[in-house]
């Protein structure tokens, strides 16, 4: 990942299924005392390069488009796999955990019995009956389901130097939380956790959200594409 002007190491459900967190799961938004938002503030949208990735925060949505580096796959694997689709001069990877589970097509070329190409990850977010924002003092908590049962928090902040940084749950975190558990596997925390905007501040000024996935710096920001 690239360590410039923003970093990305993100995150979990649909967008935020992107990454590797802790899955930690709420029954229902939190603060439950506090009202769904459906913008972002102005100060924070915008759009950053860096080195061919571009991150995208509009009025009600999130895009973050990764571009990895050349991959190469033995063609061999590739006629015995049913991950990948070679198609009109285009490869295509099947996905198990997304929306849409077919990549994009992307152009490839054969060199040395290997199939080269260039991938790319666009994920995106708009804010919705699922995916909302709730304020807690200065601090934004993103809400977000893919199922309308199980919701997912990211902390939203703006610190003194004008960086723009998101943090999600981790499981360190909920040391006096646990007892709310509904459910604990390898496949994730279930929470029935119902925090109201004193506690949950509370909660993220004793160390909560403890994981960054995303740092933003807004003097680095870019006018949005028309």
């Amino acid at each position: 990942m690239k360590t410039k002007h923003f970093i990305f190491i993100f995150i979990c459900s649909s967008i935020f299924s992107l990454i590797a967190c802790d899955p930690i799961y709420f029954t229902n938004p939190q603060p439950f005392d506090a009202k769904n938002i459906y913008e972002f503030p102005k100060e924070y949208r915008g759009l950053w390069v860096v080195e061919g990735d571009s991150t995208i925060i509009g009025e009600n949505y999130f895009i973050l488009k990764e571009y990895k580096q050349t991959i190469g796959i033995a063609k061999k694997e590739i006629d015995t796999s049913s991950t990948y689709i070679l198609k009109n001069n285009k490869i295509y990877i099947k996905k198990k955990y997304a929306d849409i589970n077919l990549s994009e097509g992307f152009s490839y070329k054969l060199q040395n019995d290997s199939v080269l190409f260039n991938s790319r990850d666009i994920y995106k977010v708009s804010l919705s009956y699922d995916t909302f924002l709730r304020k807690v003092d200065e601090y934004y908590i993103l809400n977000t389901s893919n199922t309308s049962t199980w919701w997912n928090l990211y902390l939203i902040k703006k610190t003194t130097k004008n960086i723009l940084e998101v943090y999600v749950l981790a499981e360190d975190d909920l040391q006096n939380t646990k007892k709310d558990a509904i459910f604990i596997s390898d496949e994730g925390i279930f929470l029935n956790t119902k925090w109201c905007k004193n506690d949950l501040l509370k909660f993220i000024k004793n160390g909560g959200f403890s994981k960054k996935i995303l740092d933003l710096d807004l003097k680095e920001k870019k006018p949005l594409p028309k």
